[in-house]
């Protein structure tokens, strides 16, 4: 039985809003507060499996409760996401390219974003926005999965451990 469409007016919409900077200011705070006993495998793991759960939750969505939960969730998990996957690039990436990477990356990025989000429009323009939306929320979810199998695999892991820098005083 497919689940039962809900309109949202622009201040229901606005409020979803709130709830998505309330999800990443509550997941911020979190991870700044126990970023030290946070490991970067949890924070990547984490944020890669959660943030496709809080889509896919939206995307199921038949009331306004459940799409407000669906959101906090995806920016909650969000914030240890951008987290993790900042720390894993910022300690894998020799500092003496890292400008130069991280400029590929963007532009590469970017092209992504933009083919992606042609061929997603496309599709919801062919099939429905809806169905579109859940197929590329679950499509999301299995990369989340094999995230965290990669991250989960012995002969990495030595790519998610790395010394902390003391400070000296």
């Amino acid at each position: 039985m497919r689940p039962k469409s809900f309109t949202l007016s622009e201040s229901r919409y606005g409020f979803l809003v709130s709830i998505a900077g309330i999800g990443i200011i509550v997941g911020s705070l979190i991870n700044s507060r126990w970023s030290h006993r946070l490991s970067l495998s949890f924070c990547i793991g984490f944020g890669a499996i959660m943030t496709p759960v809080g889509y896919l939750l939206f995307a199921g969505s038949s009331s306004f409760t459940m799409a407000s939960i669906g959101f906090f969730i995806l920016t909650f998990a969000l914030a240890f996401a951008n987290t993790g996957f900042l720390s894993f690039y910022q300690h894998q990436v020799p500092i003496e390219i890292m400008g130069r990477f991280s400029g590929v990356i963007n532009v590469a990025e970017s092209l992504f974003v933009i083919l992606l989000t042609f061929g997603i429009g496309l599709l919801a323009e062919m099939v429905g926005i809806r169905p579109v939306y859940l197929a590329f929320s679950i499509v999301f979810f299995l990369v989340g999965c094999y995230t965290i199998y990669v991250i989960r695999d012995r002969s990495k892991r030595e790519y998610f451990i790395y010394n902390q820098i003391e400070e000296v005083s």
